[in-house]
């Protein structure tokens, strides 16, 4: 599809959040609701069952998967705790 027929938005919550969290336009509290509340509110509406479970792992190189060749992150070694998962095909 030529870009300009694609659908407007942002791909990747590491894309979105800083766009929006450096425009100063938006508090902390709004962002959360726009990536957070609204698409679980929206994708409810539209019929998708949102599971509500918590896994808890150990963070490793290898729990997250990233085109990025810099494997670090401030959360090694760390207990993660996911809340809501929702994953597309």
């Amino acid at each position: 599809m030529p870009f300009k027929d694609a659908n407007r938005g942002v791909v990747g919550l590491e894309s979105a959040f800083p766009l929006i969290y450096s425009s100063n336009i938006f508090d902390i509290d709004q962002m959360l609701k726009f990536l957070v509340l609204n698409p679980t509110k929206i994708l409810t509406e539209l019929g998708y069952e949102i599971p509500k479970t918590v896994n808890t792992w150990k963070k490793s190189k290898s729990v997250f998967i990233t085109k990025s060749k810099f494997k670090n992150s401030l959360f090694e070694n760390e207990n993660i705790e996911i809340e809501r998962v929702l994953s597309g095909v």
